[in-house]
């Protein structure tokens, strides 16, 4: 999917689990955004680049898992102004909680069921895009 009237995408992937539980990331100490917050492997699709294969791509620097684009499917898409757009892809994987290899960006992974996730509440001031998948997550 291409989206070239929008000046900035964000895309986030909801990463199911064989029994369904969704991969939650903690955002590093030293993250620039949003320190500490948990958090969805995505991020900007960068110029020239398809929704789809950017969220494949941030998946891979964020967790090490390698997602094929066929088992990527646009869930959710939230225009949050003229000039930006949230998009939310999800996948199920075949095996129960895989091991994750953690870039810079994160400290710390779990899998959660959806009532864990929702358990945690959601922190101040917590990330737009964090909250962006809450809202797919609460619609389906």
């Amino acid at each position: 999917l291409r989206y070239d009237w929008v000046m900035e995408i964000i895309a986030k992937a909801v990463i199911f689990d064989r029994h369904n539980h969704i991969l939650v990331l903690k955002r590093s100490p030293t993250h620039p955004r949003f320190p500490h917050h948990l958090d969805f492997p995505g991020g900007i699709v960068e110029a020239g680049e398809q929704a789809d294969e950017a969220v494949k791509r941030e998946i891979s620097e964020e967790s090490g898992l390698e997602i094929d684009l066929d088992a990527l499917n646009l869930v959710y898409s939230q225009p949050v102004s003229d000039h930006l757009l949230h998009l939310v892809f999800s996948t199920k994987l075949d095996q129960p909680r895989p091991n994750i290899t953690l870039s810079w960006e994160h400290a710390g992974f779990e899998w959660l069921a959806y009532d864990d996730l929702i358990s945690k509440g959601t922190p101040i001031n917590v990330d737009k895009y964090y909250l962006t998948v809450l809202e797919y997550l609460d619609s389906r």
